[in-house]
Parts: C-alpha cells; structure tokens; sequence
C-alpha cells in the first residue's frame, strides 16, 4: 500500500502502469502455481509408484551415516539452489527428503531448519540466485559479476553455519526441546 500511495502521490499512477503491474503479477503468479502444481503431480506420482519407497530403501541400502546424508544434502541444495527459486526446491525435495532423513533418525523440526538455510544459501549462489538479481536492480548499475564476487564470503559463511548444524544439532533443537520438557 505504501508503494502504491508514493506513486499516486508523485503523480505517477496511470492505468497503463496499473495495467502493466497487473500483468507482471499474474505473470509470476501463474508460473509459482505452475511449479507448486507440477511438483504437487510429481509427488503424487511418486507416491502411487512406490518410488518415494524406492528412494529411501535405496539411501538407506547405501548405509550412509545420518552425517553423509546430510552433506550430501548440502552439496545437492547448493547445486539445485544454483538453477531454482526456494520454493520450487521446497515443494520439489521435501516430499521425497522427510522419508529419508526420518529413517536416519534425524528429527524434523532440525531438518526443516536446515532446509530453510540450505534455500537461503540458493538465494544467493549464482547464476540463479534471485537474492543477487534484486541487488544488482537496487545497484542502479554496475557489473553483475561485482554482486557475484560480493556474495561468496556469504555463501562460504552460510555452509560453514549449515555444517555447524549438522555437527551441533542441539542449536537448533535446544528451545523445542525446553518447551516439551
């Protein structure tokens, strides 16, 4: 609303920028319900075909350790981060993950958690980072290779802080775990 009374007020607001903001919104609505539907019919069909089963007795007849599933989750975050938005990689992986990560015995309140700063991490780790793109639009100039090079130290932080939850699982399950008793 604020936006919207800023531009009215500097005399701005005209149904052809009314039009043209409509549009751009139904434009990305539509493409989110499409991917939210998309991978809401594919996990569906994995579910009726057993291949959510298939998944998780495979991950678990590798004999993985709870620990190297879960780098091998940050390693597949960071590289599906790299080419999707958060929630596309949400509603696409956790679906399939839950199994997974509760027959290692991993609890889920850490787990959803540590999704969230996985697709934090995909915000901004190039090319597809969404995060990197807002900045260079807010920039007004300059390279985009510039935001590139200014969002790895973070990138670097935000894995080293996911191995410290993997390492250290009660800074995550410290508060659940005092209210519950």
């Amino acid at each position: 609303m604020a936006a919207f009374f800023f531009v009215w007020k500097n005399g701005r607001l005209n149904w052809a920028l009314l039009e043209s903001c409509f549009m751009q919104s139904a434009r990305t609505t539509g493409m989110v319900i499409l991917v939210i539907v998309c991978a809401l019919l594919l996990n569906v069909t994995l579910s009726l075909t057993g291949g959510t089963q298939a998944i998780t007795r495979w991950v678990t007849e590798l004999g993985l350790s709870s620990i190297s599933l879960l780098l091998l989750f940050v390693l597949f975050y960071v590289i599906l981060g790299m080419f999707m938005d958060a929630m596309s990689m949400l509603v696409l992986t956790v679906p399939i993950a839950i199994p997974m990560i509760t027959v290692l015995g991993i609890d889920p309140v850490w787990f959803g958690v540590f999704i969230v700063v996985m697709c934090e991490i995909g915000l901004i780790t190039p090319p597809v980072g969404m995060n990197l793109f807002v900045v260079q639009g807010v920039r007004k100039g300059g390279n985009f290779n510039d935001v590139v090079k200014g969002a790895l130290p973070f990138v670097i932080i935000m894995i080293a802080f996911a191995a410290l939850l993997i390492l250290l699982p009660d800074l995550v399950l410290f508060l659940p775990n005092l209210s519950q008793g």
